[in-house]
C-alpha cells in the first residue's frame, strides 16, 4: 500500500519564550551574542525551572536581538566568527611560530575557501597550503598532491568544532578529507565549561594535524600497490554510505530488485577494469565525482534551455571522502581479512 504524504503549508508565528536575561552568558559579547538558558513554564506560564535548552542570541545592525541557534544547555557554543578571524589573520603565523622548518620551506597558505551546510550552522572552512607531497607508488607518472585542512565547526548539527586532513591531488584537481581531530562535548570536560578554552584547545590541536600529513601519504602509497578485490569492493560500497552515482562504472552494483529476485546474488561484482585497478585509483575514481559535486554545475532543462544544478552539501563531500580515507585505511590495515 503506498503511502500519500501531504505537505501542509507553513503557519509561522512569533511565541513568547522565558529566557533567564538575568544569567546571561557573555562570553562572546564582543562578536554580537548573548547566551541563555530557556526557562520552563506550567500551563499557566509560570516560569518551573530550566528546560536544559539554551539560545544564543545575536545582535542585527540596528542592535536588535535575534535567535542565532538554540542549543543543549550543556553543549559549548563556539561562533563562527573568532575561528573566521583565526583562519583569515593568525594560523599561517602559527603554523611558522610552530614550525619554524616551515620559514625555510617558504610555506604559504594558497588559498581559504568557505563553505557552509545546515542552514548555515554548520560551516567549513577548506585551507590549501603549498607544501607538497608524492605518490611514489602510483601508476601515474609525477602523481604530485598539496597538502592543507578542513576546519569546521557547528551548532548541534553533528559537526564538531575540529580539524581535518585535506589532500589536494594535482592531476585531477580534487580534494579528499581525512578525519582529523575533534574538539567538542569530549574536549570540554578537559578544559571546564568555558568554550574560549576550547577555542584555544582547537588553536594549539591544530599544530597536532600537521604531523597527521605524513601518515595520510604513507597511506596512500599503501594504497597504490594493493588491487580492489570484489571483497573489498563489497566493503567499500557497504561502508561509506555514497549514492551509487558516485562509484565508478568498473562497480556493477545489483539493484533492490535484483537482490529480491535472487537474495545470493553478490551486491557488488567488478568488470575486467575493476580488477585491474588499484585502491588509490579506485579511491580517486570516487572522490573527483563527488568533490566537484560540491559545486554548481550547468544543466539542460527540460525546455531544451541550459540551467544550473546547485552543489551538494559540503557536508555530504566531507561525509564521504572522510567514510573513504576510514574504510581504505581499514582495508589496509586489515588485509588478511579481504583476501
Amino acid at each position: 500500500m503506498k503511502t500519500i504524504v501531504v505537505r501542509k503549508k507553513s503557519d509561522i508565528r512569533t511565541v513568547n519564550v522565558m529566557a533567564d536575561f538575568g544569567n546571561a552568558d557573555l562570553t562572546w559579547k564582543p562578536y554580537g551574542y548573548t547566551g541563555t538558558k530557556i526557562m520552563a513554564t506550567d500551563i499557566n506560564g509560570n516560569v518551573v525551572g530550566p528546560s536544559g535548552m539554551k539560545v544564543e542570541w545575536r545582535e542585527n545592525t540596528n542592535k536588535q536581538l535575534g535567535l542565532a541557534c538554540s542549543l543543549p544547555e550543556k553543549y559549548p557554543f563556539v561562533p563562527m566568527e573568532p575561528i573566521d578571524d583565526f583562519v583569515n589573520n593568525d594560523l599561517q603565523k602559527r603554523l611558522t611560530d610552530t614550525f619554524p622548518e616551515m620559514k625555510n620551506t617558504n610555506f604559504k597558505i594558497e588559498n581559504i575557501a568557505k563553505k557552509s551546510a545546515h542552514n548555515g550552522l554548520s560551516q567549513y572552512w577548506i585551507v590549501q597550503t603549498n607544501v607538497p607531497g608524492k605518490v611514489d607508488k602510483s601508476t601515474h607518472k609525477d602523481d604530485q598532491m598539496k597538502f592543507g585542512f578542513i576546519i569546521r565547526n557547528g551548532y548541534d548539527t553533528g559537526v564538531a568544532l575540529g580539524i581535518d586532513v585535506l589532500t589536494f591531488r594535482l592531476i585531477c584537481k580534487n580534494g579528499a578529507i581525512s578525519r582529523g581531530m575533534d574538539f567538542g562535548t569530549t574536549t570540554i570536560r578537559h578544559v571546564g565549561n568555558d568554550p574560549k578554552k576550547l577555542l584555544k584547545t582547537f588553536q594549539t590541536g591544530l599544530m597536532t594535524a600537521v604531523s597527521g600529513w605524513r601518515e595520510v601519504l604513507a597511506l596512500y602509497n599503501k594504497m597504490a600497490v594493493t588491487k580492489l578485490t570484489e571483497k573489498i569492493a563489497n566493503y567499500l560500497y557497504k561502508s561509506i554510505h555514497m549514492p551509487v552515482k558516485y562509484f565508478p562504472n568498473y562497480y556493477e552494483i545489483a539493484t533492490p530488485k535484483e537482490i529480491k529476485e535472487n537474495p545470493k546474488k553478490q551486491l557488488v561484482a567488478l568488470t575486467n577494469e575493476g580488477k585491474s585497478v588499484t585502491l588509490w585509483d579506485n579511491f580517486n575514481d570516487i572522490t573527483q565525482p563527488l568533490w566537484r559535486a560540491k559545486d554548481e554545475q550547468p544543466q539542460k532543462l527540460k525546455d531544451g534551455t541550459m540551467g544550473i544544478k546547485p552543489g551538494i552539501s559540503f557536508f555530504t563531500v566531507a561525509y564521504g571522502t572522510t567514510n573513504l580515507h576510514r574504510s581504505m585505511s581499514n582495508v589496509i590495515n586489515n588485509k588478511a581479512e579481504f583476501v
